[in-house]
């Protein structure tokens, strides 16, 4: 019987460790997400995400329309 307690409390004990350590996984996670880096067109100026920008020649422009307007 004093076996089964110890295993139930060992169970126990060690299921709430694992759901503190997701959690904390969880929580750090979203700490880490950053915001998207912001960059301005070489043409017109207008801001837009890095990840939508069109890069040519070491410029960033917002469209390939003005990426093409400034052929070197």
């Amino acid at each position: 019987m004093l076996i089964r307690l110890v295993l139930i409390i060992v169970f126990v004990l060690s299921c709430v460790f694992l759901i503190r350590k997701y959690r904390a996984m969880r929580d750090q996670k979203a700490r880490n997400k950053t915001e998207p880096k912001i960059l301005a067109c070489a043409d017109c100026g207008v801001y837009i995400p890095e990840s939508e920008a069109v890069r040519y020649h070491g410029r960033v422009y917002c469209s390939s329309m003005h990426a093409e307007n400034h052929e070197v």
